[in-house]
């Protein structure tokens, strides 16, 4: 639909919960208005069909944020949402290169863990469909531009537990992280032993 001078083609509920509480399955008929800065939101149902038979839903015992770092089976998903937010303002902040690039590169198996993306060339982005040479070589620039990051960025990038960023930053470097034992992050970060399990 088109709203406003904006063409809409999906729109996001935000989770399961939210699904549940709005009830609603296909064949709903839905408002959507734009929210801020031009995101579409769903902003109530207007009819519901008889047949309320709701599809099969993803578990969520079965997802969490140590899941998916892999476009594996029921993770494809989950794995192109870890690569919108490594591209995004909160991680590496890659312009031009957000959720349509992500998906077509996953489809194309152009990408298929969470550093392939590493080594995508211009000629590999332009054989994309909807990618031209001069745009895949402005992406490319982007994909550069990332190793210059700092290392707190790669680690908000990469999902590292929010609540130890800071504190796993000071150590410069992966190799360093790694070797931080259980009971060095209690005392350093004094957090609960299920937050060092996470990290």
């Amino acid at each position: 639909i088109k709203i406003d001078d904006k063409n809409v083609s999906k729109v996001s509920i935000g989770s399961l919960a939210r699904l549940k509480q709005w009830d609603i399955v296909p064949g709903d008929q839905v408002a959507i208005a734009l929210a801020g800065q031009g995101v579409p939101r769903l902003d109530r149902v207007i009819w519901r069909v008889k047949d309320r038979t709701l599809p099969t839903l993803p578990q969520p015992k079965d997802y969490s944020s140590l899941t998916c770092f892999l476009p594996t089976k029921g993770c494809q998903e989950q794995f192109i949402a870890r690569l919108i937010w490594l591209s995004g303002s909160e991680g590496l902040n890659m312009a031009g290169i957000g959720g349509a690039t992500w998906r077509s590169l996953v489809q194309q198996q152009k990408v298929r863990n969470m550093a392939d993306w590493l080594q995508l060339t211009p000629e590999l982005l332009s054989s994309l469909p909807g990618i031209s040479l001069k745009k895949a070589q402005k992406m490319f620039v982007q994909l550069q531009l990332s190793r210059q990051k700092t290392f707190r960025q790669w680690l908000s990038a990469i999902g590292f537990p929010a609540f130890a960023v800071k504190e796993a930053a000071t150590y410069r470097s992966w190799s360093r992280v790694k070797d931080i034992t259980p009971s060095q992050w209690q005392r350093s970060t004094g957090i609960g032993e299920r937050r060092v399990a996470d990290i």
